[in-house]
């Protein structure tokens, strides 16, 4: 009894990631910590956006 449940658990973890809405932001996130691209893409979009508006260059833009 507690082997099928401790050999179930993964699976049940794997499908609260795929169905709802926390597990989703949270495989998102992790995916955009493991790709340097992504994570280089959002530090541009952050420097943009916190710069005060009046300091914003014209061709600063978030995509």
């Amino acid at each position: 009894m507690v082997g099928e449940i401790l050999d179930a658990y993964p699976e049940s973890q794997d499908r609260l990631w795929r169905t709802t809405p926390e597990g989703e932001a949270f495989d998102g996130a992790f995916e955009l910590l493991r790709d340097a691209e992504l994570t280089n893409e959002l530090h541009e979009h952050i420097q943009v956006l916190a710069r005060p508006p009046g300091r914003r260059r014209a061709g600063d833009r978030v995509t």
